[in-house]
C-alpha cells in the first residue's frame, strides 16, 4: 500500500514538468504583485490626499461654525441686554403710576376725620339757623334773609359744591 500514501505519491509523480509549472506559477504571482504594487502606491497616495482634504474641510467648518456662533452668542447678548432694559424701564414706568394713583387714592387719617367731623357740626348749626329762621322762631338772626357766614379756609373745591 505504498501508493497510497501521500509523501510517496507526491514524490513519483513529481517531476521536471510539475517544477516548471510551479516555477511558471510563481513567476507569474510575483509579476501580479509586483504589477499591482504601483496602483497599490498610487492608491494609497491618493487616500492620504483624500484624508488630508477632509480634515482640512472639517478645520474650515470647525472655524466658520465657531465664527458663527461668536455672532450668535454676541447678537443674543444683545437683545437680552436690550430686554432687561425695555423691563427695567417699563417696570419703573408701572411703579410710578402706582405711586400717582396711591397718592390720589389717599386714605383720611385721624386728622383727616376729625376736620371732617368740625365742619359737619359747622353745617349742622347753620343748616338749624337757616331752618328756626324759615319757622319764624324767636332767638334766630333775623326773619329775612339770614345771612350764614362760610368757614373759614374753605377752598374753591368746596365752594363749588
Amino acid at each position: 500500500m505504498d501508493g497510497d500514501d501521500p509523501e510517496t505519491r507526491g514524490s513519483r509523480s513529481a517531476g521536471p514538468s510539475t517544477e516548471r509549472t510551479g516555477e511558471a506559477l510563481r513567476s507569474a504571482v510575483e509579476r501580479t504583485l509586483s504589477a499591482t504594487a504601483g496602483s497599490a502606491s498610487e492608491t494609497r497616495q491618493r487616500a492620504r490626499e483624500l484624508l488630508d482634504e477632509v480634515a482640512r474641510r472639517g478645520e474650515e467648518a470647525r472655524d466658520q461654525l465657531s465664527r458663527r456662533g461668536g455672532a450668535a452668542r454676541d447678537e443674543v447678548g444683545k437683545r437680552a441686554e436690550a430686554a432687561r432694559d425695555q423691563v427695567a424701564r417699563r417696570g419703573e414706568e408701572a411703579g410710578h403710576r402706582l405711586a400717582d394713583a396711591i397718592a390720589e387714592l389717599r386714605v383720611a387719617d385721624r386728622d383727616d376725620l376729625g376736620v371732617l367731623g368740625e365742619r359737619i357740626a359747622a353745617i349742622e348749626g347753620r343748616l338749624g339757623d337757616l331752618e328756626r329762621v324759615l319757622r319764624g322762631e324767636p332767638g334766630s338772626r333775623g326773619k329775612s334773609n339770614p345771612k350764614v357766614e362760610p368757614e373759614k379756609g374753605r377752598d374753591e373745591a368746596d365752594s363749588g359744591a
